[in-house]
């Protein structure tokens, strides 16, 4: 144990010593070869020198104790610093920090480009390049096509029974067939009777064609059209017209030249422009007298180019008529008031109509001009002042005194009495409120006045009516007219300036002077427009049912209903130029827009929206005229002057089966439709008067819970007027409390 202990002490020695030596090599930079030999004799000097079994150089530390090892904490001079360490890297407990970052959807995987930057710059600013010119875009060229199919699927089946067939026979002919008698005479009696029966349908089968067209084998009559009209739905244009001469202006009315005895042709149409001009142009100009013209064309002759007859007007012509029984008369209304009539008889049209086969084509290439045979006198300029006559029926009344918006030619009874059955009578209408009926027959056949004596003879309308509002409401202006279509009672249809529908009859008796304007005998008002309607028609089915068009929509009526029936939804891009019912079906209705679209209406497919929508030009569509000889043919015509044939289908020109009786029903529920939210409209009104009512008798109460803070207001009122008063008296402007009372006591 004592060797042991002389062994550590030398080891810790030795290990001192060597330690102070090797800081002294470092300290006097000594190099170690120099000093390891000195310093090795000196480190054992001192040990030899130091015995260990010297009792007086032995200390206490010296001497270790014989005792069990007992484990103690490890301690160093850096343990709390250590404990700080750790416990730093555990996280405490701490509110949540919310944070929020937001980037546009635009700047997502966009490219930046960094630049250098001088650290003398403060600004820590770096800016993204949006647009680098130097900066190479690699694009990557791959070829690839696109092709638009059909998807495709894959669907299976598999019948899990097979059914079994023989696939060869073999007859022995050593076997003897042995033929078992019919006992079932039920199946014999069915085959006997069925036999004959079967042999006729078998031979009628071979005879007849059953994929023959049934509709081409129709008559004319019949089939109510062209025998080589297509049964699609698809409308097509055929021809369209053109006349230099009228090119950039507005066709404002087209009509069809109807046939008769001495005129068998039914593919004349004729078309009157006007100048397309604004409202502040019209304004400038309408001084000015505008040359127009009326165009016959004939759309039999597929390579026509040039018009047939040229009518001339030295004003424009607004509307113009054909006269139903005499084909050759034409009577027109002008922009300013004035109605004109052409005779075509004896002219190039005339005889070309009559003899078609003797005209050469030298003669139909000739295109000749004709002037108006009789022209309506001038309105007597004292006659303007409208408010010194309130009469309503006129006898001998010039022209119109603003333009005339249409011409009706019908067979008048009741006004212009007349035993034969030709047709000489017509009414035209204006916005001045005059609706005036005329008479073609000018000189009467007993008269030896010659034709030339024409022009000296004033031409007047034999009757004038003043249109009035009934019960007292005034004048009003005109829009347009319509009759019906087998007119033998004195009534007609009409618009007026501002939006109203009335139904007038001239028939009425006139009464006294507070019953003078009760020709008028209903007048509706559509809410939505105040402006005038575009067009008017009568349904060629129903006699009590009319059509107006509007601006943006159109609406259905029916007389001794207030309310239109139907009203269109409201057509948004462009608004409503002209329409009116088909003359060949009873549930559709053709309606043309600015767009150039023409859009048509078959009720008895949908009703909340067109059902075939077409495309006619590119400009918009001002005129719209069916034919009444050939169903199939309707012709429209557009802002640029050009005159367009179209064919419709079919199916939008012969009846759908009981379509009349099926639109008849539609027209009544939609009556009773109207009935009865008008009911319902007065049963809310009464339910919102009672409302008010109760809300009126609940008033006193608040008052009363009110009235102790009117008193504080008052009280407080009364405080700033002695305030002011008393403020008064000391500053001296106002007068003193003691001469108020003495005021008061000298009033006593």
């Amino acid at each position: 144990m004592f060797f042991l202990f002389q062994y550590n002490y030398l080891l810790t020695k030795c290990s001192i010593l060597l330690n102070n030596a090797w800081d002294l090599c470092l300290s006097m930079q000594i190099k170690i070869n120099d000093f390891a030999i000195p310093l090795i004799c000196l480190i054992f000097r001192l040990l030899m020198s130091n015995d260990p079994s010297d009792p007086e150089d032995l200390s206490d530390d010296d001497f270790v104790d014989e005792k069990p090892l007992e484990p103690k904490p490890y301690k160093t001079d850096h343990e709390d610093e250590t404990i700080q360490e750790i416990q730093s890297f555990t996280v405490k407990d701490r509110p949540f920090i919310r944070m929020q970052f937001i980037k546009k959807r635009k700047e997502f995987g966009l490219t930046f480009k960094f630049s250098d930057q001088e650290t003398s710059e403060r600004t820590g600013e770096i800016k993204a390049l949006e647009k680098d010119p130097l900066q190479l875009v690699k694009n990557k060229v791959i070829e690839m096509g696109i092709q638009g199919c059909n998807p495709f699927q894959d669907a299976s089946s598999q019948t899990v029974w097979n059914r079994k067939i023989n696939k060869a026979l073999q007859v022995d002919e050593g076997d003897e067939r042995q033929e078992q008698p019919d006992e079932d005479f039920k199946l014999l009696k069915f085959l006997e009777t069925v036999y004959p029966l079967m042999e006729e349908a078998l031979q009628s089968n071979e005879t007849i064609d059953i994929y023959q067209d049934d509709f081409n084998v129709l008559p004319l009559s019949e089939q109510n059209g062209d025998q080589n009209a297509e049964l699609t739905n698809v409308i097509k244009e055929i021809k369209s017209f053109s006349y230099l001469n009228c090119k950039g202006k507005k066709i404002q009315c087209i009509q069809f030249q109807p046939t008769s005895q001495a005129i068998k042709s039914k593919y004349i149409v004729a078309e009157s422009f006007v100048e397309n001009l604004l409202f502040e142009e019209r304004a400038i100009y309408q001084l000015k007298s505008h040359k127009s013209l009326i165009v016959f064309w004939d759309f039999e002759d597929i390579h026509s180019i040039e018009p047939v007859l040229l009518l001339q007007s030295p004003l424009e012509i607004l509307s113009f008529e054909f006269n139903p029984k005499d084909p050759n008369i034409i009577v027109g209304g002008t922009i300013n008031g004035q109605v004109m009539l052409w005779d075509l008889s004896g002219t190039a049209l005339s005889v070309f109509a009559s003899k078609k086969t003797q005209k050469t084509k030298q003669e139909r290439n000739e295109i000749q001009e004709l002037q108006p045979k009789m022209v309506s006198a001038l309105q007597d300029p004292a006659s303007y002042q409208a408010g010194s006559s309130n009469e309503v029926l006129r006898k001998q009344v010039a022209s119109h005194k603003n333009f005339v918006l249409g011409c009706e030619m019908k067979h008048f009874n009741h006004l212009i009495l007349t035993s034969s059955q030709e047709t000489y009578q017509f009414a035209s209408i204006s916005s001045d409120g005059q609706i005036l009926f005329w008479d073609t027959r000018l000189i009467d056949k007993d008269s030896k006045k010659t034709q030339q004596d024409i022009s000296t003879i004033p031409w007047k309308a034999t009757y004038g009516i003043q249109l009035y509002r009934p019960e007292g409401g005034g004048m009003m202006g005109g829009g347009q007219i319509q009759f019906r279509k087998n007119q033998k009672i004195p009534i007609l249809s009409g618009t007026s300036d501002e939006g109203e529908v009335f139904i007038l009859d001239w028939g009425e008796k006139q009464g006294e002077e507070g019953q003078k304007n009760q020709l008028v005998s209903a007048i509706w008002q559509q809410q939505r427009s105040m402006r005038p309607p575009i067009a008017l028609d009568v349904s060629p089915f129903f006699e009590d049912v009319l059509l107006t068009l509007h601006d943006f929509n159109f609406c259905v009526w029916k007389h001794n209903v207030t309310f239109p029936i139907f009203e269109s939804l409201i057509m948004k891009g462009a608004h409503i130029t002209c329409g009116g019912f088909s003359p060949y079906r009873a549930g559709v209705i053709i309606v043309g827009k600015t767009d150039g679209n023409l859009d048509v209406w078959d009720m008895l497919d949908q009703s909340h929206k067109w059902t075939i929508q077409f495309q006619v030009v590119a400009c918009a569509i001002t005129s719209l005229k069916f034919n009444d000889n050939m169903a199939h043919i309707v012709a429209i015509g557009d802002s640029d002057g050009t005159l367009h044939l179209l064919e419709f289908p079919q199916s939008l020109c012969k009846d759908q089966g009981n379509e009349i009786k099926a639109m008849r029903l539609f027209w009544d529920r939609e009556v009773k439709r109207v009935n009865y939210y008008s009911e319902r409209f007065k049963i809310r009104e009464q339910q919102a008067k009672q409302q008010n009512e109760k809300e009126i008798q609940a008033q006193p109460v608040k008052e009363t819970k009110q009235s102790g803070d009117t008193k504080v207001l008052d009280e407080i009122a009364n405080f700033e007027n002695e305030y002011q008063k008393f403020r008064d008296t000391l500053l001296g402007i106002g007068p003193k409390p003691e001469d108020d009372k003495g005021d008061k006591k000298g009033k006593k």
